[in-house]
């Protein structure tokens, strides 16, 4: 496994069966760590020869927490190294859910905001998963609330979308713009009344979300009795 590690074979190595046991995996790095030091490095900073990834985003995408800390420890220059597609260790972390790992990343100077190709944030993948202990520690420190990927589509569309009431929250808490239409011209509190998410309506009202914004004519009251959401309805009269 090393020789195809140092033969940039890296997620062949990190894919490998071995690597789901525990056991082997403690034995593996065990082995590594007797390494001389020049040869941990080397082996921390080799890139993948057919996607760019790094033993890091490997790890970090596993949760994998003591072989993250080696190769940050080797290479904390890769902390912010993206492969192929864009994806960073910390976007890979954030989109697995892998708290403790995200964590350990934002104390070694991961950014915080660095999207993938897409201009999708790490962030926005964390809201999208409903990743709430991720969310929230992303949320406090520098991020860019409001962010859209390159649809258009910021994060608290994506919770709307989806229904992730816990993480609107998070996100109305931390100033994210409640009116912020989609490219299309849904606005947030227009989706939450199709889809019928009750609790995602009342704390949009509850934090004056305007339903007054239109969708091709249509407001928020409009698409609740077009769709006879007769509980949404009667939300949304309460604020005539």
């Amino acid at each position: 496994m090393l020789d195809d590690w140092s033969n940039g074979n890296i997620e062949d190595v990190f894919r490998n069966i071995n690597m789901d046991n525990q056991i082997f995996r403690q034995k593996f790095l065990l082995h590594i760590k007797g390494l001389k030091i020049y040869q941990q490095k080397q082996l921390a900073n080799t890139y993948d020869s057919h996607t760019n990834s790094t033993p890091l985003i490997q790890r970090c995408f596993k949760g994998d927490i003591d072989v993250v800390k080696w190769c940050l420890h080797h290479c904390i220059s890769n902390v912010n190294h993206c492969r192929i597609g864009g994806a960073s260790p910390l976007f890979m972390a954030c989109q697995e859910g892998h708290a403790e790992v995200v964590h350990i990343l934002i104390n070694n100077k991961a950014e915080v905001n660095k999207c993938n190709n897409k201009e999708i944030s790490p962030l926005f993948i964390a809201c999208q998963k409903e990743h709430t202990e991720v969310v929230q520690m992303l949320t406090k420190n520098k991020r860019d609330i409001n962010k859209c990927n390159d649809k258009n589509v910021s994060h608290l569309d994506i919770v709307y979308y989806y229904g992730h009431t816990v993480v609107v929250q998070m996100l109305v808490n931390n100033k994210a713009d409640i009116n912020k239409c989609r490219k299309t011209g849904e606005s947030p509190i227009l989706i939450a009344c199709y889809k019928v998410y009750t609790e995602i309506v009342e704390l949009l009202l509850k934090h004056k979300a305007d339903c007054n914004i239109k969708w091709r004519g249509i407001t928020p009251l409009n698409i609740a009795r077009q769709e006879n959401h007769t509980n949404i309805v009667h939300l949304l009269q309460k604020q005539l």
